[in-house]
Order: structure tokens, then sequence, then C-alpha cells
């Protein structure tokens, strides 16, 4: 389970968080992953106090979490959108993201620009910065506000080191 991202919820730096849950199993043919007992992973978000959606994907599950009932509705419902671009603005703000990151991420994916800053780049900043490669807090920069949208990040990092999420050599 991405349990950093509930917990960055649960830490009320994020309105709304996502997280898959599953676990390898030997085959026959290899490994394969299938969903974490869904009984479980209710007990876990229930004794968490968090509100929480989970949807059975065919090798996850799909865990949304939120400290507010009122902000899962309102992801909830953004499949009923007007456009692709509002749904990607809306999310983005419902799972904690700058609006400059959000606007640049949606415009990468609603039209031909993409002003978003090269993953290359990124990654020299963040590593700069001291954030490590194995923090996934999956953020993507615009490339004109990356230094307004960085102590962000930094700030989920730093709180997720503080809990034992990311290890001081990670």
């Amino acid at each position: 389970m991405q349990k950093h991202n509930i917990f960055l919820a649960l830490a009320g730096l994020k309105p709304v968080s996502e997280a898959s849950s599953g676990h390898f199993i030997t085959t026959g043919h290899g490994r394969r992953l299938v969903p974490d007992d869904p009984a479980e992973v209710t007990l876990l978000l229930h004794q968490l106090g968090l509100r929480y959606r989970i949807k059975r994907k065919p090798h996850y599950l799909l865990v949304q979490v939120s400290l507010s009932e009122e902000r899962l509705e309102e992801y909830e419902v953004l499949d009923e959108l007007s456009s692709p671009r509002e749904t990607y603005t809306e999310a983005g703000r419902l799972f904690g993201y700058p609006k400059t990151a959000v606007e640049a991420f949606a415009a990468a994916h609603t039209t031909d620009r993409d002003v978003r800053l090269p993953r290359l780049e990124q990654d020299v900043v963040e590593r700069a910065a001291g954030i490590p490669e194995t923090a996934d807090v999956d953020f993507w920069f615009s490339r004109d506000h990356w230094r307004e949208e960085l102590p962000v990040v930094k700030n989920w990092c730093c709180v997720l080191r503080q809990y034992g999420f990311l290890t001081r050599s990670s």
C-alpha cells in the first residue's frame, strides 16, 4: 500500500489522496499483483479516522482518503465536470498541488502545450533540494513556477521523513 499518500491526507497536507493497495503472489509463471484484503484496508482506514472510498481493480484496490467527507464527495463527481481540463484542475486542487503546477499539468494533458519542467531538470532540482529519489510524491513542477512549487514538495517530504516514511538516507 502507498501508505505515504494516505499519511499526507491524514496529516492534513492533502485534502484528498489516493493510494493503491496490493501485493505480489508467486505463481507458476512468476509473480503477479493482487488486491490486498479489503476488510483489512477498511479496518486500518477506519482506525485512522479517515473518510474513504475503496474501489476494487483487477490487480489492486484503489483507496481514496480524506479527513473530510465533503472533499471525497467533491472528488467523486469530477467525472461529471464539463471538460477534461476542469477535471484535471479540480483533481489537482483536491490533491493539494499548487495552482501553477495544476495548470501546467492540465495544459500538458489537454493542449499541445507542455509547460511542465522537463523530468530530468526536475530530478536535478529535487536532488539539489534534498528530496530523495525514493520520495515518490507524484508531483510535476511547472516550468515557470517550480521555485514557488518546490517548498510544497519539500514540506511533504519533511513530514514524511519525520514520521518514518522516508529515512535520512532516502
